[in-house]
């Protein structure tokens, strides 16, 4: 059993490799090169995890309320095999060379980032086969290699089909980027514009040189010579004049070698324009990546500035509004002390009921965090106690609280106590403080009450001399 699985991973690694190859060979043929500048392969496992991790980028840009995790190297491998890649050491080698050459980053927790250059060589991928763009062309090679191992389907039908299909949907880049001069390509005239040039200066010299000849005969006959003489020296030089007068042109020979010739130098300068302008693109492309990566790290900053100052701005807000809320209870004490300090004929009762009308206007501010209220509340056992409103804060206390500070300790508040005759008091909460009064109006500094200070005994030991 163990041979059979072995045999198939054997039969799966040599059909995907032929598949490899000719998918290699495509993408080198709509770049018009030769070989593959770049140590990046574009083979089926390479085009398969640059789609798996663009994809996922944009699933986590398009869900903001809820985006899915980025891959880790288990998922990730789980994702590839649920799409039908085998994961074997081809797979491995290709996902290094994305990472070792800035397409993909690992973080600190080992999940997967897929960077703006994976997306600019996914779209650089699809522009090269417009009619198969992302994952369909990762499942149409998929499919093709199914085909093929599960004996559905012939190997050189299937290679051939293969073929055939990459070579009708590639679009080169020359198709889509550069536009080539007609004239810089028509490097070479016609073969018949270039007879006629040299016809019409062939001509053209014969006309010369005949007329030149007659000149010389015209001299010779009016020098008085014989004329028979004369007719024999003409006859005798005619055949060496015709050299003369009627050059031969170049040969067929020498026509088509230098046609060849010029044939070769237009292509050359041509091809070699062409690869210059096809390295500018790819120039410019790498440049707007970069450039892209850039901004975006831009944005990126400028986003945590504003969380930032938003985050400072509510916390200055917070403390206008505590800053507020003070000052309306102290104006409100203030208020209340001027009431209680009117002339002597004001009996006790009237203070008191005042007093108690001001806890029943306004809610006690909590002494312990001044943002919240004090509210009454009531035990299982039916026991009376106050605390804060505030969540975040943890004040509670037996005593009603009252907004007077301790004129002994400074302690910020008193509380509600029973006092002789039936009358309430206040005291200070503190277990280490005296102070204590049989109202509960706002109570009177006394330097009396308040605790001396000890004077400290330093024994000083005598020195013997």
């Amino acid at each position: 059993m163990n041979e059979i699985n072995e045999e198939k991973k054997m039969e799966l690694s040599e059909v995907k490799s032929l598949f490899d190859e000719i998918l290699v060979r495509h993408i080198q043929r709509l770049l018009e090169i030769d070989t593959l500048a770049a140590s990046l392969s574009f083979n089926l496992s390479t085009i398969a995890c640059l789609l798996v991790l663009v994809e996922r980028e944009n699933e986590i840009k398009n869900s903001p309320q809820s985006p899915p995790d980025r891959y880790t190297r288990e998922a990730f491998l789980d994702e590839l095999s649920n799409i039908g890649l085998d994961i074997d050491d081809n797979l491995m080698v290709s996902f290094q060379g994305l990472a070792q050459h800035g397409y993909v980053e690992i973080d600190k927790r080992n999940r997967y980032n897929a960077q703006i250059s994976a997306f600019a060589l996914v779209s650089f991928l699809d522009n090269l086969f417009p009619g198969m763009k992302g994952m369909n062309l990762v499942g149409y090679i998929l499919q093709m290699i199914s085909e093929v191992t599960s004996k559905r389907k012939g190997l050189d039908e299937a290679i051939s089909q293969f073929d055939q299909t990459l070579e009708s949907k590639g679009i080169p880049l020359s198709r889509q980027h550069i536009k080539i001069d007609e004239k810089k390509s028509l490097s070479i005239q016609p073969r018949s514009r270039l007879d006629q040039k040299e016809a019409k200066q062939i001509s053209d010299d014969l006309k010369k040189a005949y007329v030149q000849k007659l000149e010389r005969m015209r001299t010779r006959m009016s020098s008085g010579g014989s004329l028979a003489q004369e007719g024999k020296s003409i006859s005798s030089d005619r055949k060496p004049a015709v050299k003369e007068i009627f050059p031969k042109g170049p040969s067929e020979a020498e026509i088509q070698a230098k046609e060849a010739a010029e044939k070769a130098a237009g292509e050359a300068e041509a091809k070699a324009e062409l690869e210059a302008e096809k390295k500018a693109v790819l120039a410019e492309a790498q440049k707007t990546a970069k450039e892209a990566e850039l901004r975006a790290a831009a944005i990126a900053a400028q986003e945590a500035a504003i969380k930032a100052r938003e985050a400072e701005l509510k916390a200055k807000e917070a403390e206008i509004a505590a800053r507020e809320e003070q000052t309306r209870v102290d104006s409100r004490k203030d208020e209340i002390r001027d009431e209680i300090a009117q002339p002597a004929s004001i009996d006790q009762n009237n203070i008191e009921k005042k007093i108690a009308a001001f806890q029943e206007t306004i809610a006690i501010s909590c002494p312990a965090c001044n943002i919240g209220k004090v509210l009454s509340g009531t035990t299982e056992k039916g026991q009376e106690y106050y605390s804060c409103s505030n969540s975040h804060c943890g004040f509670i206390s037996w005593g009603k609280p009252y907004p007077f500070e301790c004129p002994l300790c400074k302690n910020k508040f008193l509380i509600e106590i029973p006092a002789e005759g039936g009358q309430r008091g206040l005291k200070c909460p503190r277990s280490t403080c005296s102070f204590r009064q049989d109202h509960l109006g706002p109570p009177q500094t006394d330097t009396a009450s308040s605790p001396g200070k000890k004077r400290k005994l330093v024994r000083r030991v005598k020195r013997r001399s």
